[in-house]
């Protein structure tokens, strides 16, 4: 198995040399341009391209930030703590599951499921995205209820 990885890597080394070396010349004008971009305005022209999924990817390294650094708790409602009734707990609740709906939101962007054979199974894939909606759905009515809630 290990050998078998090491000699696809050499076989590849040439795709590197062709492909991958020219690309990363060719992009690094953009990488200047999106970071000039980002000084002067706060966002590059990537967010327009897929706001939601960029804006995912920050809400949730924000939302991990929140969880791990809290000082203190929102009062969160009955129905949204699971029987919790410790504040503190209650809030780490209802932040875990945002975390969680917007890992969903982010899985749910390039959902590609392969079957045994390695073929895209479109029932499996329609199966796993139901289930991401659904976690997204109930965190993200979460976020929408504490959003004047998120602070330090």
């Amino acid at each position: 198995m290990i050998g078998k990885s090491f000699a696809n890597a050499f076989e590849n080394i040439g795709d590197f040399f062709i492909y991958t070396i020219p690309r990363i010349c060719s992009d690094t004008k953009y990488e200047i341009k999106w970071a000039w971009q980002r000084v002067f305005r706060g966002f590059d022209d990537r967010m327009y391209w897929g706001y939601y999924h960029d804006n995912a990817i920050q809400t949730l390294a924000v939302l991990k930030w929140l969880k791990e650094h809290r000082v203190g708790s929102a009062v969160v409602e009955e129905c949204d703590t699971a029987g919790e009734k410790d504040i503190h707990k209650a809030w780490d609740y209802v932040l875990s599951k945002m975390i969680t709906a917007f890992e969903a939101a982010i899985a749910k962007e390039d959902l590609f499921i392969v079957d045994e054979n390695g073929k895209y199974n479109p029932e499996k894939t329609k199966a796993e995205y139901e289930r991401l909606d659904k976690i997204w759905k109930e965190g993200g009515l979460l976020f929408i209820k504490y959003y004047n809630n998120l602070w330090d």
